[in-house]
């Protein structure tokens, strides 16, 4: 296994193509843990205008892309659960290849979860 970015061992299986068909679970993080998303009321989650765009850009992920099937789903304050199906092969975008997987930087301090310390480096508001 390798490091990923976040210091733990990657679960990743070493030279499995993840274009070929079949269900993947994914978690897609925001920066820094960043709330972008919305927060958490009484047991349950409250998303806000940009956590509402989240959950209706991943449903319409399976009309956009033929080959892909949205199973369930979940948007947290910080992170989204996912299951996508692929039906085929897809093409993957050199970029993504190469190991890019990361935004433009910006440090998300101005939605902090509760209870979650934030690194204090990076600029402090979206390009």
């Amino acid at each position: 296994m390798t490091a990923s970015v976040r210091g733990r061992p990657s679960i990743r299986l070493r030279g499995y193509d993840y274009s070929q068909a079949g269900a993947y679970f994914l978690t897609i993080c925001t920066q820094d843990r960043a709330c972008l998303f919305g927060e958490v009321v009484e047991g349950g989650v409250a998303l806000n205008a940009f956590g509402r765009i989240v959950a209706e850009e991943w449903s319409r992920t399976g009309v956009l892309r033929q080959d892909v099937q949205v199973d369930e789903f979940i948007v947290m304050p910080n992170h989204v659960h996912g299951i996508l199906v692929l039906a085929g092969s897809m093409p993957i975008p050199a970029h993504i290849r190469q190991g890019w997987n990361r935004p433009p930087q910006w440090s998300g301090s101005e939605y902090p979860c509760p209870g979650r310390s934030r690194p204090s480096s990076g600029p402090s508001s979206p390009p």
